[in-house]
C-alpha cells in the first residue's frame, strides 16, 4: 500500500513537473514573442521618425538649391537684360553706324555660361534671326534713318510721275516741275489716327505717302513711316528701296533687343521671392 502511494507521489510530481516546464515554456514563448513585438514597433516607429527627417531634410535641401537658382538667374537674368538694352539704345545714339555685332557678343556672353539662359530656345532663336548684313555691316541708328528719309522724300516727289518702266526726259522734266506747284497735304489734311482711322489706300498719291511717313518720322514712329512708304509705286519706290531695307534693318534689329530685354525682365521677375505680409 505505501509502495503503491509512493508511486502515486512521484507520478503526481512528475505529472506537476511536466506542467510546470510546459507552462515555462509558453510564458518563455509569450514573453519572447512580446519582447520581439515590442523591438519591432520601436523599429518601425524609430523608421517613421528617421523618414521624416530625412523628407524634412531634402526638402530644405531642395529649397535652398531652388533659392540659390533664383538668386543666380536673378543676377543673370539683369546682366542679360542690360546686354539687350546696350543694344536697343545704341540704335538711339548718334553714330553713323550702329556695330551690332559687338553687342549681339556681349549678349551671347550673358547667357554662354548662364545657369537659367544656357540652353534657352527662346534667346537661341531669336540671336538666329538677326540679319547676317546687320551683323557684318551694322545698321544705321534712328537719327540716320530720319537724315536719309529728307533726300528719299525729295526724290519721291520729283519722280512721282515715273512709274515701273520709267519714262522720258520729258516725262521726268513734267514730274519735277509738278513737285515744285502740288501744295504740301499739310495744308489740306491732318494726320490720321493709325489706331482709330482708316485710310484709303487706292486714294493716296505719292505726295500724300510721303507726308504721312514724315509726320509719322517725326513722331519717332519709324515703323509707321515704313508702312507708309511700302505704298509707293514707280520710280518714288525704286528711289526708296535703298531707305526702306536699311529701316526695316534697324526695326529688326529694335525689335529684337526689345524682345530679348523683355523676356529678361520676365525671368527675373519669376527669380525674385514674393514677399507675404503678415498682420
Amino acid at each position: 500500500m505505501r509502495t503503491q502511494l509512493r508511486r502515486q507521489a512521484a507520478a503526481h510530481s512528475d505529472h506537476i513537473n511536466d506542467v510546470q516546464e510546459v507552462q515555462a515554456k509558453e510564458l518563455g514563448r509569450l514573453h519572447e514573442r512580446a519582447v520581439d513585438e515590442a523591438l519591432a514597433n520601436e523599429k518601425s516607429g524609430h523608421k517613421r521618425e528617421l523618414a521624416a527627417i530625412k523628407g524634412t531634410l531634402d526638402g530644405l535641401e531642395k529649397a535652398l538649391e531652388e533659392q540659390n537658382y533664383m538668386s543666380i538667374a536673378s543676377v543673370e537674368s539683369q546682366e542679360l537684360w542690360v546686354a539687350c538694352v546696350s543694344l536697343r539704345d545704341a540704335l538711339k545714339s548718334s553714330e553713323s553706324r550702329v556695330e551690332v555685332n559687338t553687342r549681339v557678343k556681349a549678349i551671347e556672353a550673358a547667357t554662354k555660361n548662364s545657369a537659367a539662359f544656357k540652353n534657352d530656345e527662346f534667346i537661341h532663336s531669336v540671336l538666329e534671326a538677326i540679319p547676317q548684313a546687320a551683323l557684318d555691316k551694322g545698321v544705321p541708328p534712328s537719327r540716320e534713318i530720319k537724315s536719309r528719309f529728307n533726300r528719299v522724300e525729295e526724290m519721291a516727289k520729283r519722280t512721282a510721275l515715273v512709274g515701273e518702266e520709267g519714262g522720258s526726259l520729258l516725262l521726268y522734266a513734267l514730274s519735277y516741275l509738278q513737285s515744285l506747284l502740288v501744295m504740301s497735304p499739310a495744308r489740306t489734311c491732318s494726320v490720321p489716327n493709325k489706331s482709330s482711322e482708316a485710310i484709303d489706300i487706292e486714294a493716296l498719291n505719292t505726295f500724300d505717302i510721303v507726308w504721312l511717313a514724315r509726320q509719322a518720322l517725326e513722331a519717332d514712329d519709324i515703323e509707321q513711316a515704313v508702312r507708309y512708304m511700302n505704298l509707293l509705286r514707280g520710280e518714288p519706290r525704286r528711289q526708296a528701296s535703298d531707305w526702306l531695307s536699311s529701316a526695316r534693318v534697324h526695326l529688326e534689329i529694335h525689335q529684337i533687343s526689345e524682345a530679348l530685354a523683355a523676356y529678361a525682365t520676365a525671368i527675373g521677375a519669376e527669380a525674385i521671392p514674393v514677399s507675404k505680409n503678415t498682420s
